[in-house]
């Protein structure tokens, strides 16, 4: 499981002084990002997002959030918007600190300004979503995790024997460290059989 400690991902979007820029960085199942940009790079605005079913539809994912501005800054919508995007293509609880400020700025420089923004977002996106579902095939056992309505399924199934495990998870994460734990104990149980198979021969 990811720790703090982990690599930081960290992307820039747009050019001619008026790049933003982002860090991104796991916290468990969680997302810690951050939103900076211009001459005095601050934190102006904070929001925490959490995925939930959608209202509309329950198969669904969307996500809630709650917004901190300080008191003096506009940071609020941006960091609110990047919060909902990546906890809804995360599934996993997201804090998002912004803060952008330049000298003078043109008017005209403002959608300029937003287009890096959602770029950003995108590429962090990009990075920390999870598939859409994920299989593997080692000696003759499948494994596989796919979206459930509980959040994520895995089964490992072996080519001889068929079904041997499945469970559901609230995160890919923690489905990946379930499979591959199961993966490890019917190693060591085909092994032994393996062992046993040869000492009665």
């Amino acid at each position: 499981m990811a720790t703090p400690d982990d690599a930081t991902i960290r992307v820039t979007a747009g050019v001619d002084g008026y790049a933003v820029h982002a860090s991104a960085v796991r916290v468990g199942n969680d997302l810690v990002v951050t939103l900076w940009g211009g001459d005095r790079p601050h934190v102006g605005a904070v929001a925490a997002a959490h995925p939930r079913p959608s209202l509309a539809d329950g198969r669904q994912v969307s996500a809630t959030a709650s917004v901190l501005t300080f008191s003096g800054h506009c940071e609020d919508e941006i960091a609110r918007e990047a919060a909902l995007t990546l906890a809804k293509a995360t599934g996993s609880q997201v804090v998002v600190s912004a803060g952008m400020h330049w000298e003078s700025l043109p008017g005209d420089k403002i959608p300029t300004i937003l287009a890096n923004v959602r770029e950003v977002i995108r590429r962090i996106e990009e990075r920390t979503a999870p598939p859409v579902e994920w299989s593997e095939k080692r000696s003759l056992m499948e494994l596989r995790i796919i979206p459930s309505e509980r959040g994520w399924s895995w089964s490992l199934n072996d080519c001889r024997w068929g079904h041997l495990a499945k469970g559901d998870c609230d995160s890919f994460e923690d489905a990946r460290e379930q499979i591959e734990k199961q993966w490890s104990a019917f190693r060591v149980i085909a092994a032994h059989g393996l062992l046993e198979e040869m000492e009665a021969r």
